[in-house]
């Protein structure tokens, strides 16, 4: 929820795909993604598994599925999408079930140097 002073409250934060009060997973969203949700450093998601969960955040926040997956739907090579504390090419990539109670991880690797 924005505030005057453009901050955002992470108290409740953005749903995608949901009823209100039903339990739903965390994204936590990278510094790098977060321009593209609005600035929210964690989003709630109702979906099945995480290509679910990647998908119905790209439809609401336009660019980050495309940041997250290539053209034919695969994740970057360059990403790691972490499902609590395992990767989930370790698990089973996109289709990785996700339950109410999960946290997903969304970290795109930076260059520099």
């Amino acid at each position: 929820q924005n505030r005057p002073n453009g901050l955002i409250s992470y108290t409740h934060p953005p749903r995608v795909g949901s009823v209100p009060s039903s339990p739903m997973a965390v994204v936590r969203i990278s510094n790098s993604l977060r321009p593209l949700v609005g600035g929210a450093a964690e989003v709630e998601v109702d979906a099945g598994d995480l290509g679910s969960v990647i998908r119905l955040l790209g439809a609401d926040y336009p660019g980050l599925s495309e940041r997250v997956l290539d053209e034919k739907g695969h994740l970057f090579g360059f990403v790691n999408v972490f499902v609590g504390e395992v990767e989930c090419r370790t698990l089973d990539g996109l289709t990785t079930p996700i339950d109410p109670d999960s946290v997903i991880v969304i970290v795109p690797a930076v260059a520099g140097g």
